[in-house]
């Protein structure tokens, strides 16, 4: 599976180059991909953030379009995008799956009022199961009771731990964690609970 998670200028980077970026993944041969999410704030405008989830909605629809299996974004900072979005979902019955980015979560927002929303929004589009990235062990049980979680990755711990290595020796370091990662289950599904 490939996650495409990184900084919004690298996204929007490959965006530009997107005819070589979407023929190199669908070369690849990817079981599934998560499609770039870009990041939304509470110190930009809404125009700003509007922007951001037209191009999570344009990297979605050309991988698909493209035959890659593509898992295409949730996110929204107003609860009118939010709405926007469920009717678009609930007008496209072939999308069962999508895929949240909680390492991007505007900063002070409180955890239950996420979960509330997350929750409201699946409600709106009841035949999608969601799949969420970035929740720590800490709140990866609390997660696990939304019925609508199809599994949980935890790509912030692993990028936090590889961040850590500095040195002459990081390379190495940064090998070693990385294997380490790999050999342990990061992705938690509804069956191995």
């Amino acid at each position: 599976m490939l996650v495409m998670t990184g900084k919004d200028e690298d996204l929007a980077r490959l965006g530009r180059s997107w005819r070589e970026t979407v023929a190199t993944v669908a070369m690849a041969g990817y079981d599934l991909v998560l499609s770039p999410a870009f990041s939304i704030w509470n110190d930009h405008s809404a125009f700003h953030n509007r922007v951001q989830l037209v191009r999570c909605d344009r990297f979605a629809t050309v991988f698909a379009a493209a035959g890659v299996p593509t898992v295409p974004p949730a996110g929204w900072f107003r609860r009118a995008d939010m709405y926007d979005l469920a009717r678009a979902v609930q007008q496209n019955p072939s999308i069962n799956l999508m895929w949240m980015d909680w390492q991007t979560v505007p900063h002070g927002r409180a955890w239950e009022d996420l979960l509330g929303e997350f929750d409201e929004f699946a409600s709106l589009v009841p035949n999608v199961r969601f799949i969420v990235n970035g929740v720590g062990a800490s709140r990866r049980a609390a997660l696990w009771e939304h019925a609508s979680v199809a599994c949980v990755i935890s790509s912030g711990e692993f990028v936090s731990a590889v961040k850590q290595n500095s040195g002459p020796d990081a390379g190495l370091a940064a090998r070693e964690r990385l294997l380490a990662f790999v050999a342990e289950p990061q992705i938690y599904s509804s069956r191995s609970r």
